[in-house]
Formats: structure tokens, C-alpha cells, sequence
């Protein structure tokens, strides 16, 4: 009788395939380790990343502001992560974030360029423009208390033991304003036509940095005063009474012009060809001119 030996094959097998499945993926692991390792050396401590040179198109002390040092504070203080790679971390530098730095009035766009090969940073600093002069003109007392501009009255004066106010006085504020109506910085109280601008006499508060008028209203101020200059007639200062009526005035006694009112509403394109019309009739024989509704002009002789 003869007799049969049997090997299993498909157990030797899977044992076998176990255990080289095993070694890949102990290999597999500590070549990952070794990958993240690498990279963490290469983050943290060589070279690799650190910025060797960072450039600017201006001065980096701008009105006391120093740009570089406070880009810097602004991106490591972003995360504890950029805390602990420090700004000197080209991977610190998100420039989407960007939009997120607090600037200074007086600039007005700040754009990043960063060059992995060389390590470098370049800094774009655009600062705003003149465009004209925005004069708040502000009642006061001589406590220095604001004074209704509606009453010319003081709150609080009715209170008063012997029921007399102090003597209100004109207190001015000047800002510097460009073409997006931005109060960047403390201008003089200019007189005269050399310059666009604009008395307020509308009783509000006004601070650096804030915008002048209603976003929507700015193009047309900018449309006016390019109206205005292009009709030679030598006008360059604009006042605001009330802003809820939504204008702007020109008035000077000291000239033989008529008053002429603009709408803040209104594209000004349409006022140039009117103003040349109403030359031809004499201005000086006007008493006013309104161009507070679109496409048309009104005047009232004298």
C-alpha cells in the first residue's frame, strides 16, 4: 500500500506573503518619518527657506510707519505656526493675507512678490495721491463743545445758572483727499483757487482715514471739479452745506459769478456743453445756475 505526503503550499505561501507585506510597510513608515523629518529640517533650520534680502521700491519709514517691520509683525503673528518658523521664513509671507494689513491713511495699496530660488522679497508701497483740499468747518464754543449747527445753540446751556453761552467760534479741520475721497493726511487751510476744495459745513465728524463722502457720490465730486476746470472759469473750492440734499455749491462774492449748485447725485458729463451755452448769455448777469437735475440747467438772472 503505497502512501501520499501532501504540502500545503497556499499556507506557506501566505505566510511567507505576510511577512514580506509586513517588512514594506515597516519600510513604507520609515521612509515617511525620514521624508518628514527631512522636510521639517528643511523648513526649520536650514537654509532652504530663509529669506536672504528683502527689497523696497521706497523708503521703509514711511511718515514714522515702518513698512518692513510691521509686515513682518503682521505675518508672524498671524499663527503660532508662523510665531515658530519666524518672519524671516519666506513661508511666513502669505501674501493672501495681505489684504488683511492694516495700512496707514497715506498708503494706498501694499502688493508682495516672492522669489523661492533667490529667497528675496520685493515690497510694492503705492501711496495715495492729492487730489484736493477737505476743510471741515466746525462751529465751537470756547469750552470747546461742539455747537448745534441748526440752533447755533449749545446742549446743556439752558442748565446753565445765569442761562448764557460762550461765544461759538469757527474751528477748521483740513485732510489731504484723493480720487477715492480718502482722507490720508492733515493738510492747511487754503485759500484761494490753486487747489480743489471743499468747505463742509455740514456739522458732522470727520477723522484721517475716513472717507469723505458716500462712495457712490465720489466719482461725481471728481467729475465736477474735472467739469470745472475744463470750462475756464477759475473755479476750484466747492462747499457742502447740507449733506442730506445730496450737493455741492460753488458761491465766492468776491467774484462777478453766479452761485452754481451740482447734484452729488448725478453723472456731471452733460454740464460742460451747458456751461458753454450760458457763456455766451454773460454769466454776470446771473444770479444762479442749477445743475441739480440730470441733463438739464436752470438759471434765475439778476
Amino acid at each position: 500500500m503505497t502512501s501520499h505526503t501532501y504540502i500545503n503550499f497556499d499556507k506557506k505561501y501566505k505566510r511567507e506573503g505576510g511577512k514580506v507585506l509586513k517588512y514594506k510597510i515597516i519600510v513604507a513608515v520609515a521612509g515617511f518619518l525620514i521624508l518628514l523629518g527631512g522636510i521639517f529640517y528643511a523648513v526649520i533650520y536650514s537654509p532652504l527657506f530663509r529669506i536672504t534680502q528683502i527689497n523696497t521700491d521706497m523708503k521703509t519709514d514711511l511718515y514714522g510707519f515702518n513698512v518692513v517691520d510691521n509686515l513682518k509683525s503682521f505675518f508672524v503673528n498671524r499663527s503660532k505656526l508662523a510665531k515658530f518658523l519666524g518672519s524671516d521664513n519666506i513661508l511666513v509671507w502669505n501674501v493672501g493675507k495681505l489684504g488683511e494689513f492694516e495700512k496707514i491713511p497715506e498708503i494706498a495699496e501694499i502688493s508682495l512678490k516672492k522669489d523661492y530660488i533667490e529667497r528675496t522679497i520685493d515690497i510694492s508701497v503705492k501711496l495715495r495721491e492729492r487730489f484736493g483740499v477737505w476743510c471741515l468747518q466746525t462751529w465751537t464754543n470756547t469750552d470747546a463743545t461742539q455747537t448745534n449747527t441748526d440752533t447755533n445753540s449749545t446742549n446743556g446751556a439752558a442748565n446753565s445758572p445765569l442761562g448764557s453761552v460762550s461765544s461759538p467760534q469757527m474751528s477748521v479741520s483740513c485732510w489731504w483727499f484723493d480720487k477715492n475721497g480718502v482722507l490720508f493726511a492733515v493738510a492747511p487751510s487754503l485759500e484761494g483757487n490753486a487747489i480743489n476744495k471743499v468747505d463742509d459745513f455740514s456739522g458732522r465728524s470727520l477723522n484721517l482715514g475716513d472717507s469723505a463722502l458716500d462712495e457712490n457720490f465720489i466719482p461725481n465730486l471728481v467729475g465736477i471739479f474735472g467739469v470745472l476746470e475744463k470750462s475756464g472759469l477759475g473755479i476750484r473750492a466747492l462747499k457742502i452745506e447740507n449733506l442730506a440734499l445730496q450737493e455741492i455749491i460753488f458761491e465766492q462774492s468776491q467774484t462777478s459769478l453766479p452761485k452754481i449748485y451740482f447734484s452729488l447725485r448725478e453723472n456731471p458729463e452733460f454740464i460742460s456743453p451747458a456751461i458753454n451755452d450760458l457763456k455766451k448769455n454773460g454769466l454776470e448777469k446771473m444770479e444762479y445756475i442749477d445743475f441739480r437735475v440730470e441733463n438739464k440747467g436752470y438759471y434765475k438772472l439778476k
